[in-house]
């Protein structure tokens, strides 16, 4: 019986959500994983990929024991991801929070125009160039408000009903803003402060004991590892080159 540490790093993207979901699947299924730990280090991405791994790990935490250590950033998206545990820790120095979802889209129609190239657009419906970036008008900006508002809203009422946090102090906590782990603490959106072990130490209390760890990395495709393991020795014999001089 053993502990899996799941790696939750980096960027949040489709790449993570199918390397990850399956990891989350054997930890649900494995029945010699007496419990997991959401390992943390991340800033977000992918409000769809967000949702979508922490819908499976909402299935882990059903079936075993589920915390979230937070180890560098639990931000914006890694932060929903970590709603999905039990409990949540924090090492000492870890930023925490971003509660809030943001679309950026850059539009450059301005500079155009003021170097002499105007872009005609041919379309069939009044909001279908919402999101180009040649756009010279606002029509379609009410409608993504409106999209991003729902996920807002949602983001907020998942931490407020996880978190037990009044919406009343949700307005002044989901401003996109981050904490301290000692600010986090105090607002509740972490459990305690501590390192890796003293997740597994308490976990453990859930596991009858079990404080064996395996760590669950994702499976890299045979030519990235070959990628990976030519721009090391590349990197290898600079170096030993450098070192001659």
């Amino acid at each position: 019986m053993y502990i899996a540490v799941i790696p939750i790093k980096g960027n949040i993207n489709q790449r993570m959500q199918r390397s990850i979901v399956p990891i989350i699947r054997y930890a649900s299924a494995r029945k010699k994983v007496a419990g997991a730990i959401l390992h943390i280090n991340s800033g977000g991405g992918d409000a769809v990929s967000s949702e979508l791994i922490y819908n499976e790990c909402v299935e882990l935490s059903r079936k075993k024991p589920l915390y979230a250590y937070i180890e560098g950033i639990g931000a914006s998206g890694a932060y929903w991801i970590s709603m999905a545990s039990q409990k949540i820790f924090a090492f000492n120095s870890s930023i925490v929070g971003s509660i809030g979802v943001i679309s950026i889209m850059p539009n450059i129609s301005n500079f155009l125009q003021k170097i002499g190239i105007r872009v005609d657009t041919i379309k069939m419906g009044m909001y279908k160039d919402s999101l180009s970036p040649f756009s010279t008008d606002d029509h379609g900006k009410e409608i993504i408000e409106n999209i991003i508002r729902e996920s807002y809203d949602r983001f907020v009422e998942l931490v407020s009903n996880k978190r037990n946090i009044s919406m009343e102090d949700m307005k002044e906590i989901a401003q996109g803003q981050v904490f301290s782990v000692g600010e986090s603490l105090r607002r509740k959106l972490i459990d305690a402060s501590g390192t890796l072990k003293d997740v597994v130490d308490d976990i453990s209390l859930k596991t009858r004991g079990v404080k064996k760890v395996r760590f669950m990395e994702p499976k890299v495709p045979v030519f990235q590892r070959l990628i990976q393991g030519i721009s090391s020795a590349m990197i290898g014999e600079l170096s030993d080159t450098l070192n001659q001089y």
